[in-house]
């Protein structure tokens, strides 16, 4: 049985929210359950961090980790602009591609 990776999720506060971020974590838990474990981003140590920015001024204080990362602001990831319909797949491949190695 192969080791599923660790992902912490770090939030904004959503004071300006262009997305639902909660709705697209919400499916990311959905679709990655079996391959993915999703953790708050103050339980170490985790493989990955997930920083989901309600708004393209990507606010959210970043803890301090030297893995690698995806970032949600608004309607980019990674600051690449993603039609909002596409964000959870989206997502979805970067955390695989993480696992993959």
């Amino acid at each position: 049985m192969e080791k599923k990776i660790k992902v912490g999720v770090k939030y904004c506060g959503n004071c300006n929210p262009y997305i639902d971020t909660q709705q697209l974590f919400s499916i990311l838990q959905n679709e990655l359950q079996d391959e993915i474990i999703f953790t708050h981003w103050e339980k170490k140590p985790y493989d990955a961090l997930l920083i989901l920015s309600g708004c393209p001024a990507d606010c959210a204080k970043r803890p301090q980790f030297s893995g690698p990362g995806i970032v949600v602001a608004g309607k980019t990831v990674d600051s690449f602009p993603i039609p909002e319909e596409q964000l959870p797949q989206v997502v979805k491949q970067k955390i695989l591609s993480l696992e993959q190695g």
